[in-house]
């Protein structure tokens, strides 16, 4: 049973409903069909019986619940007429039984070979046609002609020189109405109908001019005009598919048979023993190209989008296999190159260590010895040496200035030290395993590790942190520690920034960090604002500054360095620019704010989680 009636045949009320309404069309249609005999033959049955193609069309579209109406409607048309031929109600009875219940089996194996063997929507495809066609249409409606006139003959309704030709009649009759009735009903039920007026305005025009013409000289004309209806019928189903079939089989069936029954017409001009094989042929003709050209379409129409899909996706796949080789080749590349890189930077930094610690060591010997030497003068000036005293003390203020210097080298050189230190740890071999981790918890670590940090200098203050995250963001880095580690000192900065601001202004002021993420189709835009003392103009032109070019090395961009975590911003700046080819941007209003734009395209390599 199709999807669409599935739901309302399991309502009680809509089974008896459709079940009487059945009977009711069944019956009406028999009579139509009976009407429709042709005049002047010996022939009992008619040449087109619409009850049997309704009957079909119902089992197809509502499936079996719809049994007791076809079985219903039959019986009450066959019981009124063997009954007025012989008032033997018994008799009547069961041949009216008999004969019903072959009309049944024949739509019931008939529907079952619809839906055994065809596609959903039943007429669809060349092979549901040709299924229709033969077995569910010649080869079937051999049932009922042969229970309905077997049973005419043994109750002696039938005389035995009418046997055959009852029988042939019955079955034209049968096989005619399944042919035009049954695809008319269940292709208008089940099939969207596409509206094409508009498209095609003037030949839907044109081809009810030809149809009013063709009818009218087929009906009052004795020319040879029936098989005009034949390129007719290819024209509408090529415009209008299975739709456009169906209904020019209908109505061809109509103008043809309705003036053949009324004794005139083109067919009527032939001789009367072979008007019925000539009109039945032209329909059969009609309907056979019709359904067969439709379905045709239909298939070229699918077999083309499924083409044109498989052609879109093989497209899709042949370029992204290809952009991912590029891709791969090109990481593998700066892969090596950065194993390469780091390996030669550990290899330095490890060197430095010692001349750096030695700064250290060097610094703290002085300022024993600056001891020493105080404590010496300090005894000389108690036996009152004024010149000793004087000349000593200015010597002794020129050392402390020296000493000051050297002690701000030392916290450079233990800054440099733990520097290296993180730079050996982040280029040790064990470190490049791919450990992916998305933008959103590499943010969350780097500011939760900034925080520590801060709280073992025992600089910790409350600090409201918001978060803005793109949800669309769900890129993975496969190696984060790099971009965490410039992450960290970013959020150092700026923590630092509003350490130093809430120093000066005390509680009346609340130090914010905000954290934004938007998602771009290439990249990913991370935005860090924070509302500590900002920086100026001057110290804008120097906020990435790096050692590595000695040429631009000033005062001011010491200072700045200074203020900036101890080149913490510098190897931010490297790390994100050469590392993960992305971009730094910086907008600042001084004692207010100051913004950190960071641009970073999506990674080259995609990897789950």
């Amino acid at each position: 049973m199709p999807r669409i009636f599935r739901a309302q045949m399991n309502t009680r009320s809509f089974v008896w409903f459709i079940n009487i309404f059945l009977i009711l069309i069944i019956f009406y249609n028999a009579e139509l069909g009976r009407s429709l005999g042709i005049k002047g033959l010996m022939l009992p049955a008619s040449v087109i019986w619409p009850a049997t193609g309704i009957s079909l069309g119902a089992l197809l579209l509502f499936g079996n619940k719809v049994i007791p109406g076809v079985f219903f409607g039959n019986f009450l048309y066959n019981l009124l007429h063997l009954y007025f031929v012989d008032h033997k109600s018994i008799s009547a009875l069961t041949v009216a039984f008999l004969i019903s219940f072959g009309s049944l089996a024949q739509a019931v194996v008939g529907g079952f070979i619809m839906r055994r063997y065809t596609s959903v929507e039943y007429f669809k495809t060349t092979r549901d046609i040709f299924i229709f066609l033969i077995p569910a249409g010649i080869l079937t409606c051999f049932i009922a002609p042969t229970v309905g006139n077997v049973v005419l003959y043994m109750f002696h309704f039938l005389p035995k020189e009418m046997f055959f030709a009852s029988w042939f009649t019955f079955w034209i009759g049968d096989t005619m109405g399944v042919y035009i009735f049954t695809p008319l009903i269940v292709v208008w039920s089940l099939q969207k109908f596409i509206p094409r007026f508009a498209e095609y305005k003037w030949e839907t025009i044109g081809m009810l001019f030809v149809f009013v013409m063709l009818s009218i000289f087929t009906a009052i004309s004795n020319l040879p005009l029936g098989h005009m209806f034949i390129p007719l019928s290819m024209w509408v189903t090529f415009r209008y598919r299975m739709h456009g079939a169906t209904t020019i089989i209908f109505l061809t069936s109509l103008v043809t048979l309705i003036p053949t029954t009324l004794g005139y017409g083109t067919f009527i001009a032939n001789l009367v023993t072979n008007q019925l094989i000539i009109l039945v042929s032209l329909l059969d003709l009609i309907v056979a190209i019709s359904l067969f050209l439709a379905a045709l379409i239909n298939d070229r129409e699918e077999a083309w989008t499924v083409l044109e899909t498989t052609n879109k996706n093989l497209r899709y796949a042949i370029g992204k296999y290809v952009d991912e080789l590029k891709e791969m080749n090109l990481e593998v590349f700066l892969k090596e190159r950065l194993f390469v890189h780091q390996m030669v930077t550990a290899g330095l930094l490890r060197q430095i260590q010692i001349p750096l610690s030695r700064i250290g060591q060097f610094t703290k010997t002085a300022i024993e010895g600056l001891a020493r030497f105080k404590n010496t003068f300090e005894s000389h000036a108690n036996k009152n040496e004024l010149s000793f005293v004087t000349d000593m003390q200015n010597n002794i203020e020129a050392l402390q200035g020296c000493m000051s210097n050297v002690e701000k080298f030392e916290v450079f050189a233990n800054d440099i030290v733990a520097i290296a230190q993180e730079h050996i740890e982040i280029a040790h071999p064990d470190r490049m395993k791919i450990q992916p981790f998305d933008i959103h918890e590499l943010l969350d670590i780097s500011i939760d590790q900034a925080y520590k940090d801060l709280e073992k200098r025992k600089h910790s203050f409350p600090c409201q942190i918001s978060k803005e995250y793109d949800m669309k963001c769900q890129v993975l880095f496969p190696l984060p520690e790099s971009l965490a580690y410039a992450f960290v000192h970013i959020f150092d900065f700026s923590l630092s920034s509003m350490k130093r601001k809430r120093d000066l202004l005390g509680i009346h002021y609340d130090p914010e960090i905000k954290i934004q993420t938007i998602d771009h189709p290439d990249e990913i835009e991370i935005v860090i604002w924070n509302n500590g003392l900002g920086a100026t103009e001057e110290e804008m032109k120097h906020f990435f500054f790096s050692f590595v070019d000695h040429s631009k090395i000033t005062e001011k961009s010491l200072e700045f360095a200074e203020k900036t975590i101890e080149l913490g911003l510098s190897l931010a700046h490297d790390i994100i620019t050469h590392e993960y080819r992305g971009s730094l941007r910086v907008r600042s209003e001084e004692g207010q704010f100051i913004q950190i734009t960071i641009m970073i395209p999506k990674p080259l390599i995609h990897v789950e989680k």
